[in-house]
């Protein structure tokens, strides 16, 4: 079936050229889940920042890909049909790295009314994201947390080094960009989740 393939580094994803974008989570998708542990294993998301920080310690000047994420485009809204995990998990990322980072991100759950009100708080300088959901009730929102307690505890603490990174993580890592028809979306999604 149709659909078109490029490479796109990270800020060209999250930060096109051709105005904001909505990355839109529909409602199909199952809940966040990469800061899930099982037993001692790295989780997903320390894994994502291992092999980058390695990459990015290792071949600053190389560029670095990340797997596709699949999309519909409809107007300006980018519907993350594969890449839900792998964009929510950027996003929190830069976030630990700098707040403004996503200020211009937009990152909606659209069925999720809670974990969508934690991932826009998120841009609030007064916002206490541990105070939100205090005793973990909502899944989403506890492995949001857990996300930003993993993520935070790789990350290099000077500030000089967190800036380079922010630049390599902008400019040398890539990912495939996947559209395709809406028509296929759903086919798609369980074809990839089956």
């Amino acid at each position: 079936f149709h659909m078109a393939t490029n490479f796109k580094t990270l800020k060209e994803y999250l930060y096109p050229d051709n105005g904001k974008k909505k990355f839109i989570i529909p409602n199909y998708q199952r809940g966040y889940k990469w800061s899930v542990r099982n037993g001692n294993e790295e989780t997903s998301v320390e894994y994502l920042l291992s092999s980058v920080l390695d990459a990015f310690h290792n071949n600053p000047d190389q560029q670095y890909f990340l797997q596709g994420v699949t999309v519909v485009e409809d107007g300006d809204n980018i519907i993350l049909i594969d890449g839900q995990q792998r964009t929510t998990t950027i996003y929190l990322l830069l976030w630990c790295l700098r707040r403004e980072n996503i200020k211009d991100i937009n990152l909606n759950y659209s069925i999720r009314t809670q974990s969508r009100d934690f991932i826009a708080k998120l841009k609030d300088p007064n916002f206490d994201y541990l105070t939100f959901d205090e005793d973990n009730k909502i899944q989403d929102i506890f492995y949001f947390k857990e996300a930003i307690k993993q993520i935070s505890d790789k990350l290099p603490t000077e500030e000089e080094e967190r800036v380079k990174f922010l630049d390599y993580l902008l400019n040398k890592i890539s990912l495939l960009y996947i559209v395709i028809s809406q028509s296929k979306a759903i086919r798609t999604f369980t074809m990839m989740n089956g």
